[in-house]
């Protein structure tokens, strides 16, 4: 069996039973590295300079005590495992060394429990450090966590349990909670009694059943009572192949709901004020060739936009005089190369 590297420092005025501890452990199949001292300076200056994986220390020394010893331990070395080995140790003494941070105590009128208390301890500082990493690895992925899903200033990121809690939301969900209902949200709370008006609540609800049914989707939603419009993204949280949850993104495209309902609206007036002026527009990309015609130009022409695809030769076609179809090329030619505005009048002949 392979021997356990163990680094030890013993604090025992008694050379004796420094070398009694050391065979001891040798002979338990420790791989021993021990220092040992009766003197607190000494300790302390091992505690300083030192790494180690476990304490032992008499109870009573010269000028100096295993409570002493201990404090300086949770100064210095706070993770290390400390044993006290005595003889002298009541039980109310051993009890209170325990409360004040010693993993174990040991008589020396029983060596051969020492063994085996410092596998126990030396065990429980493996699981005690374990935890520990695996607390600071959950802090730095949740600083991480929170870092990313704040970064996106335009965008609302939340996710709720299957009872419609909050697990965790971004600083923009907090805050457009806040600022439409009136709420502060918590982790805990529940999404649905934050909202006052039930017609939502059941919007809400029906788009978070889905999501807990296996389904990602995404939909937009316009909210007349709070005239704002979202675009959601629903996906539920699977967990061993269980769904657990749900996390949303919504990015809040009421201002771009705005841009094109305007833009709407601009282009129908352009549409009647053209039809009632009689006049059309239409537009020509020199580099895929597309050409787009306004509803006036194909009432101009008297032609119809289902059965009639407007290109730039069978424009120019319309005009059945080749020297104004030739003069027309010409012009366009001319306005491609110089990249300059003009105007010129064109005669086209209309089916009718």
């Amino acid at each position: 069996m392979e021997n356990i590297p163990l680094k030890v420092l013993c604090l025992e005025d008694s050379p004796r039973d420094v070398e009694i501890m050391r065979d001891l452990l040798t002979d338990a199949g420790f791989d021993l590295a021990m220092d040992s001292t009766a003197v607190e300076s000494e300790f302390v200056s091992f505690l300083r300079n030192r790494t180690y994986d476990l304490i032992l220390s008499d109870f009573t020394l010269p000028g100096f005590d295993a409570f002493a010893a201990l404090r300086w331990c949770k100064e210095l070395c706070p993770a290390v495992p400390f044993i006290c080995v005595s003889g002298t140790v009541g039980e109310e003494t051993a009890i209170e060394m325990l409360k004040r941070g010693a993993v174990d105590y040991v008589l020396k009128d029983r060596p051969t429990k020492l063994p085996s208390a410092i596998r126990r301890a030396l065990d429980e500082a493996k699981e005690r450090e374990a935890r520990r990493r695996a607390a600071e690895l959950f802090e730095s992925q949740y600083t991480l966590l929170t870092a990313l899903i704040n970064s996106p200033k335009d965008l609302i990121i939340f996710s709720l349990d299957t009872n419609y809690c909050y697990t965790t939301f971004n600083e923009k969900h907090r805050e457009e909670m806040k600022r439409v209902w009136k709420t502060e949200i918590t982790i805990g709370m529940n999404l649905l009694d934050c909202m006052q008006i039930p017609a939502l609540q059941d919007l809400a609800k029906q788009s978070i059943d889905r999501a807990l049914m296996g389904e990602s989707f995404s939909e937009l939603q316009h909210q007349p009572d709070l005239d704002i419009s979202h675009e959601f993204s629903w996906n539920p949280v699977y967990q061993n192949s269980e769904v657990i949850g749900v996390t949303v993104f919504i990015r809040d495209i009421t201002e771009r709901k705005r841009s094109e309902e305007a833009l709407e609206k601009s282009e129908r007036r352009l549409g009647e004020a053209q039809e009632m002026a009689h006049l059309g527009f239409w537009d020509w990309d020199v580099k895929t060739g597309d050409v787009v015609w306004s509803d006036e130009v194909y009432k101009i022409f008297c032609l119809d936009p289902k059965t009639f695809t407007p290109q730039i030769d069978s424009i120019l076609a319309l005009s059945p005089w080749p020297e104004d179809n030739h003069r027309d090329q010409e012009l366009i030619k001319r306005a491609i190369e110089t990249r300059s505005p003009g105007a010129y009048e064109q005669k086209f002949l209309r089916p009718d």
